[in-house]
């Protein structure tokens, strides 16, 4: 099967997410105020060093064209994809290989409106909304966007109808699929252009040069590795490490006879960024600057719809990025009890239709995204009491089954940390020997001050871990 390139759209998207990576307070002063974690949980603090550049991948390329596709097609907007695939499956599927260590993410974004549709600002502006990341809960998509260990990515922005709530809007769908495995040897990548549409030392559309090859030549060995630029400009090559002699051999100056540019670079571990503007004046020695390495780095009325989510996939042992999703906690002021409930628009939901509900405040952070190495938490409503109650993984899930025929499976609540990974928070399980139920209780201070004060409640152990 034919590879699939990047459209002009994609390319511009990569360079908009590469500068940002190369510069994060830049870009959090353009778009931010200045405020680089605005609203990012302390876990997942972003760093001001640069970001080590993304390199296009044909198979994340793949998976991220089909799940944009998909949603179009499907009129649905979530991380669970065809088959009920995760985005690390379908990235898998697409035929990238995952060896550990290895992690993947995915942001997937989208703007309609009723009124015409301008494209190619459309997807900027996903591209500013994933970066802004306003009210998404401790602004997962800008973590993403930022994180230093992802090395691939393969992004994909189709124009197609989308209908929400009965409407039907233009919209346009994107999806940016990221990934790193493991890899002796690090991504020379970049683009190359004209800049003579917009004199501004950056990529804009219709500037790309096509059929360049890059040749790569070990000063140490004498190997030589090559591959040809996309149409759109850009370019990906994995080269092992080692220090090279780069050469950029093509028609860079629209005259009937090829140039070449030469540059030098050493490759590590970390992806390396080299651009070739052909207005540079340095071109005309045929010696491109070396780059530096980033070691840290009808005429209706038009109405507007935008969406977007993130999902983040690792096999590293550390869960806490995962756990990215608040759960509040409520008191019933007609039941006794607490209640558990997931995210800002389930306890909107909440204010809005039972009053009798009284919020309390931000209890702890789970995930939405199931990982094999996190706990699948489950709901279950109980017929002949009322309330919800939650169970801890498929072993307790299944005995409640087999064994409570009273108590109604809803589904999955959310996923959570294993005791045994001794990360995050422990949440504690009390029995009340008065009022019958199950009772959750948030780390050591909480739950000394229920054993201490609260003769009635019975610790039953440690249920799950959270953030």
């Amino acid at each position: 099967m034919e590879n699939r390139e990047p459209s002009a759209i994609d390319q511009l998207m990569l360079e908009l997410i590469n500068v940002a990576r190369a510069n994060p307070q830049q870009e959090a002063d353009r778009l931010l105020n200045g405020q680089l974690n605005e609203g990012v949980s302390p876990n997942s603090l972003i760093t001001l060093a640069p970001k080590q550049p993304l390199a296009f991948n044909y198979y994340l390329i793949d998976s991220a064209y089909n799940h944009s596709s998909w949603m179009l097609a499907n009129d649905i907007f979530s991380h669970t994809g065809i088959d009920n695939t995760t985005s690390q499956q379908r990235m898998a599927r697409a035929g990238y290989e995952f060896t550990a260590p290895w992690g993947s993410g995915e942001n997937i974004a989208w703007k309609g409106t009723t009124g015409d549709l301008d494209f190619n600002e459309f997807v900027i502006d996903n591209y500013t909304n994933l970066f802004v990341d306003e009210n998404y809960p401790n602004r997962g998509h800008r973590v993403s966007l930022m994180r230093d260990e992802f090395q691939e990515v393969g992004i994909a922005s189709l124009e197609g109808i989308f209908s929400l709530n009965g409407r039907d809007y233009n919209a346009v769908m994107t999806t940016q699929n990221f990934a790193y495995s493991k890899k002796d040897g690090a991504f020379l990548t970049g683009v190359i252009y004209t800049d003579e549409i917009i004199d501004d030392n950056f990529y804009s559309l219709g500037e790309g040069i096509a059929n360049v090859r890059i040749l790569a030549e070990n000063l140490d060995t004498g190997d030589r590795i090559e591959t040809v630029n996309f149409s759109t400009g850009g370019y990906s090559l994995f080269l092992p490490s080692g220090t090279y002699e780069i050469s950029f051999i093509g028609n860079l100056d629209q005259d009937p006879a090829d140039d070449i540019v030469k540059s030098k670079v050493t490759i590590s571990d970390v992806n390396i960024k080299l651009d070739l503007a052909t207005d540079d004046p340095n071109l005309a020695t045929g010696i491109l600057a070396s780059p530096t390495e980033n070691n840290e780095t009808e005429n209706p009325v038009e109405e507007n719809n935008v969406g977007n989510e993130s999902e983040t996939n690792q096999s590293t042992d550390d869960l806490s990025m995962f756990m990215d999703t608040p759960i509040y906690r409520l008191q019933n002021l007609d039941r006794p009890g607490t209640y558990l409930y997931a995210g800002e628009e389930e306890v909107r939901n909440i204010g809005r239709n039972y009053p009798q509900f009284q919020l309390e405040g931000l209890a702890f952070n789970v995930s939405e995204t199931a990982d094999e190495d996190l706990l699948t938490i489950y709901r279950f409503r109980n017929q002949n009491i009322a309330g919800t109650y939650l169970f801890v993984g498929e072993e307790e899930k299944n005995n409640i089954l087999d064994n409570y025929p009273n108590f109604i499976l809803e589904g999955t609540a959310f996923h959570v940390i294993p005791p045994s990974s001794n990360q995050g928070n422990s949440i504690y399980r009390f029995q009340n020997s008065d009022l019958l139920g199950t009772y959750l209780f948030v780390g050591e201070t909480e739950k000394n001050t229920i054993l201490q004060d609260y003769s009635n409640f019975i610790l039953e152990g440690t249920a799950f871990n959270v953030m």
